[in-house]
């Protein structure tokens, strides 16, 4: 990390002032705010060459930036009776590093405070906030500051030679950050891209303060948490393996202090289709006012947040949804359907709510036949390391390979229609017959290497839930199908209470006959399993 200085008036040589941000007292013909007569105005002239508000661009990462004002800028004069009076123009038709701004006559005293709020907006006149939602739509972009608790602070100088001219430096109030993410990880680097970033602090970094009064000494709506939501939730590109500001570059304005920070990275690949989280812990340090900190931060891990499901339960209702998850967490499983987290019960074959976007059988059976073990790529969940998973090839990848369609894969495995429960049982009998090669997956290896753009990696990840207690399972990976038993041919249809689904042990070896990496079968659908999206 490094801290970058906004506006000193004398600094050590290694740190670096931002641009200047000045006015002066000629030309009033720009003044704004619909012809305002100058004449009978108090002028508060931005005069200094140290720089001030309002638009921070040209951060460079171990050195400054440029701020300057643009024509909705306002400033608030905070007189001795503690009113707040707002300027009523300025002479801005762009952006500019000189501005004047315009007050009604009558005020003469030798000094007077003046703060700058953020966008007019989002201030009383008197209160600024920083808030705890912090978006940003374009990477390497501060225009959300002035919107989430952007301020600054001055003290306007009469000028003894100009009547009715004051002249004016403002400093920052809050500390900034410049989040700077990047990722060397070969596995997860194409395609990839940051989310979301969430900063949290033992103490408290936002609320809604009167700063001209007191600062950020007293607030209201104290939090100790910002979630910035990049691009909308798009997200930034992560594809940088060193780091690059206008890829990804994000930034935050914080309650100065001493903190101690935990930055959450919420990210994708198209080779995962679980969305990650990986935890920085950035040391304690004092964050001033009016400094902007850099932060990089290396994703380089596959991490993991598993969400647990019985088949096909109501959409967002996995096991632990408003409850706290973590490995010894107790599981309180529903036990019936007035629990929103239950099954879907319905006379169905193939699932229509959280499940139906998980392969059905016949999709299964072509992503275990065209499978990779991988015993070494290393992964974190809910704070424990693990390791392999499988590696299955996208659908797109194999209707290529194979000629058909997309939706001919759904449709049929090999040309019979798998989900027949029938055929189904037919080949759970030749996958666990002696001597069968039938899913016997090859092993990831130097000598076997793998193009992970045609892939989607499954990380060994399921549960247990023996004695009503969540335990995490690091050497075994289960995942429900979209298709549910259904008997036919002995009357009416009959609807088991039991779906297909898959799974694989990547750390074992199949020495004997009936035992293989990869396994499959039916499981009663009150059993909590993984889910992820065919593609």
């Amino acid at each position: 990390m490094k801290r970058n200085i906004f506006l000193m008036a004398a600094v050590a040589v290694s740190i670096m002032l931002l641009g200047s941000c000045n006015s002066e007292v000629a030309d009033d013909a720009n003044a704004s705010a619909a012809k305002i007569d100058t004449t009978h105005c108090t002028t508060f002239v931005i005069k200094e060459t140290p720089t001030t508000r309002v638009s921070i661009t040209g951060h460079v990462p171990n050195g400054g930036a440029v701020v300057n004002w643009i024509p909705d800028d306002k400033l608030w004069l905070r007189t001795p009776a503690d009113a707040r009076i707002g300027s009523m123009g300025n002479n801005l038709t762009g952006v500019s590093a000189w501005a004047k701004f315009y007050f009604p006559a009558g005020y003469n005293d030798a000094t007077y405070q003046v703060n700058y709020l953020g966008h007019t907006t989002r201030t009383d006149g008197r209160h600024v906030t920083i808030h705890p939602s912090q978006w940003q739509g374009v990477p390497n972009n501060t225009d959300h500051l002035q919107y989430v608790g952007d301020c600054a602070e001055g003290v306007a100088y009469r000028d003894a030679n100009k009547a009715g001219i004051y002249n004016l430096t403002l400093r920052h109030l809050p500390a900034y950050l410049c989040i700077l993410p990047y990722c060397n990880n070969e596995v997860i680097r194409p395609g990839a891209k940051v989310t979301k970033i969430v900063v949290r602090s033992d103490n408290a970094i936002t609320g809604t303060f009167d700063v001209a009064a007191s600062k950020f000494a007293a607030g209201t709506n104290l939090g100790t948490q910002i979630e910035n939501a990049l691009n909308g939730g798009n997200g930034f590109s992560l594809e940088n393996n060193v780091p690059n500001q206008a890829l990804n570059a994000a930034y935050f304005v914080i309650m100065p202090g001493v903190h101690t920070l935990s930055i959450d990275y919420y990210y994708t690949t198209p080779q995962m289709f679980f969305p990650m989280k990986i935890t920085k812990q950035v040391p304690t340090r004092n964050y001033l006012a009016n400094t902007m900190t850099d932060i990089y931060a290396n994703i380089n891990m596959l991490s993991f947040s598993p969400k647990f499901y019985l088949w096909d339960a109501a959409e967002g209702q996995d096991l632990f949804v408003n409850r706290n998850q973590y490995d010894g967490a107790p599981a309180d499983l529903p036990a019936n359907n007035t629990d929103s987290r239950w099954y879907n019960e319905s006379p169905i074959w193939a699932a229509q709510r959280s499940t139906n976007i998980a392969p059905n059988v016949n999709q299964m059976f072509w992503y275990l036949a065209n499978s990779v073990i991988d015993k070494d790529t290393p992964w974190m969940v809910d704070g424990k390391t693990g390791k392999g998973g499988l590696w299955i090839k996208k659908l797109s990848v194999i209707a290529q390979e194979h000629g058909v369609s997309i939706g001919d894969l759904a449709n049929n495995y090999e040309g019979i229609d798998r989900r027949d429960w029938w055929k189904f049982e037919d080949m759970v009998s030749s996958h666990f017959a002696a001597g069968s090669n039938i899913f016997r997956s090859p092993t990831l290896s130097p000598t076997n290497p793998i193009d992970v753009s045609k892939y989607i990696f499954l990380p060994t990840i399921s549960a247990t839930f023996t004695g009503g207690i969540y335990r995490l399972r690091t050497d075994d990976g289960r995942y429900w199908s979209s298709s549910r038993q259904v008997i036919t041919g002995f009357g009416p249809d009959q609807y088991r209470t039991e779906a297909y689904y898959f799974g694989f042990d990547t750390q074992s070896t199949p020495a004997l006959v009936n035992h293989r990496n990869i396994f499959f079968g039916r499981a009663n659908m009150q059993t909590p399993m993984q889910i992820f999206k065919a593609e």
